[in-house]
């Protein structure tokens, strides 16, 4: 996952990058959504061109969610679906070995693990990356329902540091131009390779798409293709959570362009639609300003793009991370600015999220959830309680 400007942009496990996770292993699976036939080409700038063949009416806005006796949203990102139900011993050679204590223990207190690699594009077709998912997807799913934990799986596609890499560029291309499929027909055919040709009983999909190809001028037809694609999950209850950023002071103008084509605003007449800006790594900010940063990121969401408080979890970084050769963090940095424990991110908890009922998103992999949950659900229903989370509330409670 790559970092709001204001801070060193890299994409984590790139050895190029500021930092290297020592969760490297488990992450780097991480790898590698739209005009109709006969679009126009792409504007001056580079972005896509607006949809043609007529412009929809905005959707109504969405009925606000009442937080009142509802849990909010405890969720974890994790590199692939071994690391629920298990660890990698040596990734290069497949070994592993399974671990069913983790997701036991999160019983009550995790609501959901979104897998962050699962599938992604090659040739405008849906394809699986890596190519080991399905070996533990499912095994991920019953685990995960056993224990009342949602899970969704990932579309994931990110360039190389600064370089444009060519599974990125071909996607960049095809959703400026987006034909052979269109947007709604990409959306389709993910719902139908997910649901019909795997038989992936998910609760919802999720998105890390983080290219350096993309402009602020890609965000309509973004937003297009994530409206399509909630539309057809709402139909089957399930949810769909966007991984973007935001910048200091609450600006989307001076990000990076992977950002300004995935704005918050994207979320707004779908309910089902989770955003998830990566809120860690802004290593020019001393600790105040750090949380004042947090601060004005919720607010930005809920004041000034005016979304649902239940359609927004903050994400921060719970691995912990290495420096690299040659670069000597500045005078105001510190771990915090990396990675939060436990401790950490149930601070957040209390003085940022639950006083704006919003919920969070941790980088990746386990810590104590029962800590986070308490700080953030005093008094409330445990996770996998019908009516709960605010973020989507769950129809029924899974088995």
């Amino acid at each position: 996952m790559k970092y709001a400007t204001g801070g060193v942009q890299g994409k984590t496990g790139d050895e190029l990058a500021v930092e290297v996770p020592e969760a490297a292993q488990a992450i780097a699976a991480k790898s590698p959504a739209p005009a109709p036939a006969g679009a126009a080409p792409a504007t001056k700038d580079g972005g896509a061109p607006p949809v043609t063949g007529g412009a929809a009416a905005a959707p109504p806005p969405a009925k606000k969610q009442d937080p009142a006796n509802k849990r909010l949203r405890v969720s974890m990102w994790v590199g692939d679906p071994l690391s629920i139900i298990g660890r990698w011993k040596d990734i290069k050679t497949g070994a592993h070995e399974f671990d069913s204590t983790r997701i036991k223990a999160a019983k009550g207190v995790l609501d959901d693990i979104g897998i962050i690699s699962g599938i992604t594009m090659k040739d405008k077709k849906v394809v699986l990356r890596p190519a080991s998912t399905m070996m533990f997807l499912p095994k991920a799913i019953d685990a995960c329902h056993e224990n009342g934990v949602q899970v969704t799986l990932g579309f994931s596609i990110a360039d190389e540091g600064s370089v444009s890499g060519g599974a990125g560029k071909a996607f960049v291309d095809w959703l400026r131009n987006p034909v052979g499929p269109t947007l709604d027909q990409y959306a389709a055919d993910i719902m139908e390779f997910v649901f019909e040709k795997n038989k992936a009983n998910v609760d919802g999909l999720g998105f890390d798409v983080e290219l350096n190809g993309l402009k602020a001028a890609d965000a309509d037809n973004f937003s297009a293709f994530y409206g399509k694609l909630a539309d057809l999950l709402a139909a089957k209850k399930k949810f769909l959570h966007v991984a973007t950023g935001i910048g200091v002071g609450g600006s989307e103008t001076a990000l990076l362009g992977t950002f300004r084509a995935q704005p918050f605003k994207l979320a707004k007449g779908h309910p089902n639609i989770i955003i998830r800006p990566m809120a860690y790594d802004m290593f020019n900010l001393d600790d105040d300003a750090f949380l004042k940063w947090h601060k004005d990121v919720v607010n930005y969401a809920l004041n000034t793009v005016g979304l649902d408080p239940g359609q927004f979890q903050l994400g921060l970084k719970t691995i912990h991370n290495s420096k690299v050769a040659g670069y000597d963090p500045g005078p105001t940095w510190s771990p915090t600015k990396c990675t939060f424990d436990a401790g950490g991110v149930a601070d957040r908890c209390k003085t940022v999220l639950k006083p704006n009922n919003v919920g969070v998103c941790t980088f990746a992999g386990w810590l104590d959830f029962n800590a986070i949950n308490a700080a953030l659900n005093p008094g409330m229903p445990p996770a996998n309680t019908v009516g709960s989370p605010l973020q989507v509330p769950l129809e029924q409670a899974l088995p």
